[in-house]
């Protein structure tokens, strides 16, 4: 069984506090969970804050039988300074109070902010089967009796559903929620209209969404960072190995504060729990990617149902996307972080920039810069890549955002692996970081994550290239698969996109001399509408770049009034 208090008065102290939190706080704190289980990858959620737990919540004292090791409690953490110099940050570890759920309400009274906690207290799940089964309805339908739709496309939470209350005796919000494919293109999720769940093609998914207003923050000792966050978690059931060991996290940010959000940062933050033996973290930094496992020797103590035939494990967590961040050059022509005002010279995509360990108080030999942050300032170190103190983390003497770099069985130079630390850890706590980028009001920032594990052999030093080389591979998987499975589902005759990366210009270019285009949409990736071409009524269309800063851009072309094609492109400079 884990323990998660740090030292006796630090704990009580906590405790008073989040029951204070609890009699003044506007919303009670989330209470679904759900269980994502579709392949060989099983993980937990719930509407309190924790994302992709490899076990069920409060079930904690009973954990290895039959599972194989390690296990994790998974959450996150969402932290920036506003334009005041206020650093503002919600972190959530074990049970404080710093995520609600539903929609942000930042001028609801109290009884407003408790109904739309508990009205929006639920995870919205749908499968492949009933996006599949949907599609065939419409297809063989001229008209479509609503009872006959499933009732997860029914009640898809997203933008304009009509048939939403009828499932859940409450109104959509007007704003942009659960993802899905617009194939009438009028920015309303319609059924009737063949309109269904964006779920990238996968087996199964869970969509749900928390902020940040709803009380008090017991988690950091900081004000809210006034923020909702939408998050889909999904599975795919493959004939790959790699994709059938396998778990994705699509988490988008949308800022809520009136100000600015400087230097934001997003981390996953993952607790490595199991009875005592040693526990290792490590990352590939080029990879975007941290991994952790654990090892036991001779004199080891055993879990509950521990035997000779175990199958250990790695598990890796790997950033496949992240939102764009600006960037200025230096005088050395160097591309630097800019400060507030500056105007930005370029933007690039931010993916993982840390991956920072550290033990609780309770663990021996450790140093207390390395132990559990008390405060806001000590946790948005940690953040960054830091120790607890703002000190640097070094590898070899060097400083280094990244803890233990390289494979263990196989260390480059400059690489320094857990393994060959001379010391016993347990209980470990991981964040895995993404920043810093700049959150405008209503700006929207969207983050990708898989989560894969894998057998690995019971060494101190194993070899991660496995792992790797699996990472790798998964991304083109899951852009082929999707890509040409929303083709199919879309009935779309072809596109062509032309060059991508681009520079000056790109083309759209259809296919079907029977079809034309009629719109066009360009976004970035915080979700700003860039370009917007419309009357168009062409085969094929030319559009400028020259005023677009070089990075990733989202389009999404209607044509014939009806279809709807979309995809990315990449302006180079």
């Amino acid at each position: 069984m884990y323990l998660y208090c740090r030292i006796l008065i630090p704990f009580i102290l906590i405790v008073n506090f989040n029951l204070a939190t609890k009699l003044t706080a506007q919303c009670f704190q989330g209470e679904s969970e759900s269980r994502l289980g579709v392949n060989e990858l099983t993980v937990y959620n719930n509407t309190k804050g924790n994302i992709g737990s490899s076990f069920e919540f409060g079930v904690v004292d009973d954990i290895s039988g039959g599972i194989p090791k390690p296990d994790w409690i998974s959450s996150m953490w969402i932290g920036g300074v506003n334009e005041d110099g206020d650093l503002l940050l919600n972190g959530f570890e074990f049970d404080q109070h710093c995520f609600w759920p539903g929609p942000f309400i930042e001028n609801g009274s109290n009884s407003e902010k408790q109904e739309s906690c508990t009205n929006w207290d639920v995870i919205f799940e749908v499968t492949g089967e009933d996006i599949l089964l949907f599609k065939e309805i419409i297809e063989n339908n001229t008209e479509v009796d609503i009872d006959d739709i499933p009732s997860s496309i029914k009640g898809w939470p997203a933008k304009g559903n009509q048939l939403f209350i009828e499932q859940f005796d409450f109104a959509l919000p007007l704003q942009n929620l659960a993802p899905f494919v617009d194939v009438d293109g009028d920015g309303q999720y319609n059924p009737l209209k063949g309109d269904y769940p964006d779920i990238n093609n996968a087996s199964i998914a869970q969509w749900w969404i928390l902020n940040t207003g709803g009380g008090i923050n017991s988690c950091n000792a900081t004000s809210n960072l006034n923020a909702e966050i939408q998050v889909m978690t999904y599975a795919y059931s493959s004939t790959s190995p790699i994709l059938n060991s396998s778990v994705f996290h699509d988490l988008t940010i949308v800022q809520k504060d009136n100000q600015v959000v400087d230097n934001a940062y997003f981390s996953f933050w993952q607790y490595i729990s199991s009875c005592p033996s040693r526990h290792f973290v490590g990352s590939i930094p080029d990879d975007n990617l941290a991994f952790f496992y654990e090892y036991r020797d001779s004199e080891s103590p055993y879990c509950l149902q521990y035997n000779e035939d175990f199958q250990f494990s790695i598990v890796g967590l790997k950033q496949l996307s992240g939102p764009l961040a600006p960037r200025v050059f230096n005088e050395n022509d160097d591309l630097i972080y800019p400060e507030i005002g500056m105007l930005a010279d370029t933007f690039v995509e931010q993916k993982m920039s840390s991956v920072k360990h550290y033990y609780s108080a309770l663990q021996s030999d450790v140093e207390p810069f390395e132990t559990d942050p008390w405060s806001g300032a000590e946790s948005y170190n940690y953040m960054q890549g830091l120790w607890r103190d703002g000190s640097d983390q070094l590898v070899n003497g060097v400083p280094s955002k990244f803890a233990y770099p390289g494979n263990p069985a196989n260390p480059m130079e400059g690489d320094f692996p857990m393994c060959n630390e001379d010391r016993d850890f347990i209980d470990l706590r991981v964040l895995s970081s993404s920043g810093p980028f700049r959150m405008e009001p209503e700006s929207r920032h969207k983050f990708t994550y898989v989560r894969t594990r894998m057998p690995i052999e019971n060494v101190a030093c194993p070899d991660v290239s496995e792992l790797v080389d699996g990472l790798k591979r998964i991304e083109d998987l899951v852009d082929d698969f999707t890509l040409s499975s929303k083709a199919n589902l879309l009935k779309f005759n072809g596109v062509n996109v032309f060059p991508n990366p681009a520079n000056a210009k790109i083309i759209f270019q259809l296919d079907d001399p029977n079809r034309v285009i009629n719109s066009i949409e360009v976004m970035d990736l915080m979700g700003r509408v860039v370009r917007h071409v419309e009357d168009l009524s062409q085969l094929q269309f030319e559009l400028s770049l020259s005023d677009l800063l070089p990075g990733a851009y989202a389009y999404k072309l209607i044509c014939n009034h009806e279809t709807v094609h979309s995809g990315k492109f990449i302006k180079q400079y």
